[in-house]
């Protein structure tokens, strides 16, 4: 149980910090504003080469910290899973299948930018087939990212039956997909990153709150 514990308030403090990372990536992307938007956006290498080239050096920072990100948050889903693990195996199970595949689609696409944000520093055309391709990864990992909460919310409902709090961050995450859609139809970009920044503090609560009890 002691490991258990400690795993736990492990995972709560990976949350934390990823909740940290992710408004420093806001401050750090403020100054990259337009080309953020525009990423992932069908257009001409020519086109990108234009919005990147003012932002190029906030863009490679913004996915340094992308990668700590995608670490840190990793450690909290391994820690959720090992909270729910006993009344709900499979959805951990499946839900960190989807949470593996998440990362590495986050790392594709981070190194896809860097490569792109590269280019235009050096002043070298931008390969056609990365600007698909980061329109494609970007898709398929927020798609990933929604069945990973989803399964974890309603392995917390069934784990946690009695704990309102454990309900409320699995409310959260039942939320995501529909904050997810309303960024990609254009409507709500900003609130994406607002209910991320929710989900990943309740969900340090959460973790830390478990642990000191067992």
């Amino acid at each position: 149980m002691k490991a258990q514990s400690s795993l736990l308030r492990t995972g709560a403090v990976c949350a934390a910090g990823a909740a940290m990372i992710l408004i420093g990536m806001v401050i750090v992307g403020s100054g990259a504003g337009e080309a953020v938007g525009f990423l992932g956006q069908p257009g001409t290498p020519e086109q990108y080469a234009v919005v990147m080239r003012p932002v190029a050096v906030a863009l490679l920072r913004a996915m340094a910290l992308d990668n700590v990100f995608l670490i840190l948050y990793m450690g909290a889903f391994i820690s959720a899973a090992r909270l729910i693990w006993a009344q709900a195996r499979g959805f951990a199970g499946v839900g960190l299948g989807f949470v593996v595949l998440l990362a590495l689609l986050d790392v594709a696409e981070n190194a896809v930018t860097v490569d792109m944000a590269r280019a235009v520093i050096r002043e070298v055309p931008i390969p056609a087939w990365e600007i698909s391709a980061l329109g494609l990864l970007e898709q398929v990992k927020y798609a990933s990212g929604a069945m990973a909460v989803v399964l974890f919310a309603l392995g917390l409902w069934i784990a946690l039956p009695h704990s309102w709090y454990a309900k409320g961050v699995a409310g959260l995450f039942l939320c995501f997909p529909v904050m997810n859609a309303l960024k990609i139809v254009g409507i709500s970009e900003g609130g994406l990153i607002v209910w991320m920044l929710v989900m990943l503090v309740g969900s340090a609560g959460l973790l830390w709150r478990e642990g000191l009890r067992r």
